[in-house]
């Protein structure tokens, strides 16, 4: 109950004596700039999933239509996930999770300023590009820069990173979809997507 308490009253701090736990006190740096990557790019997804009827309506699109675009999107996206996988392993990749971020925020600003249906799909796709290091590339880095013995619990905090922003991503993206437009949330969103992706830039490449 105590614990509990403590992480009503000061979450922050809770958080981080969490993660210095789960990282057995190795700098959370790389842990937390990864997982925030990962926090809010599942931001734009779940946007796009409870936007859809807006977005629909916008772009004169039927349910087969919408439903269509989204499965091309997944579908070209998982067919390149693994020559990414295996680009990882032959040039740096914190480059790779810093072009995944700018991709992922340039292509989710853009959802929020195209005009036509095909220029939807372009951005959709570029912006499920940026999305593509969030797996292998950010778990490989997270296995070089965490000792085996912790491994396990960084994986299930970055992994519940995803989660998180799948329930309070549908939570903003209406609110701002509400106040101000559907795409205004998509144009919002680019911000903190990109200040994370500048962080991340001072993480070091392990040896």
């Amino acid at each position: 109950m105590n614990q509990f308490l403590t992480a009503a009253r000061n979450p922050v701090k809770a958080l981080r004596t969490k993660l210095e736990h789960d990282t057995a006190k190795v700098a959370i740096f790389a842990l937390v700039v990864l997982s925030a990557l990962y926090f809010f790019d599942e931001f734009d997804t779940a946007a796009f999933g409870v936007l859809a009827p807006d977005i629909k309506t916008a772009f004169h699109l039927t349910t087969a239509k919408f439903t269509s675009i989204t499965i091309l999107n997944a579908s070209l996206v998982l067919l390149l996930a693994i020559p990414v996988s295996q680009l990882g392993d032959r040039v740096k990749r914190v480059p790779l999770v810093i072009a995944s971020g700018i991709l992922a925020g340039i292509f989710s600003f853009g959802t929020g300023i195209v005009t036509t249906t095909g220029l939807l799909v372009l951005v959709r796709f570029g912006n499920g590009l940026g999305l593509l290091a969030n797996g292998s590339i950010h778990n490989s880095l997270l296995a070089d820069y965490y000792p085996p013995e912790t491994r396990g619990a960084v994986y299930a905090d970055h992994s519940n990173a995803v989660q998180l922003g799948a329930i309070f991503g549908p939570a903003v993206a209406g609110g701002i979809g509400a106040l101000f437009g559907w795409r205004a949330a998509f144009m919002i969103l680019f911000v903190p997507i990109l200040i994370v992706t500048f962080v991340a830039s001072r993480l070091k490449e392990p040896v």
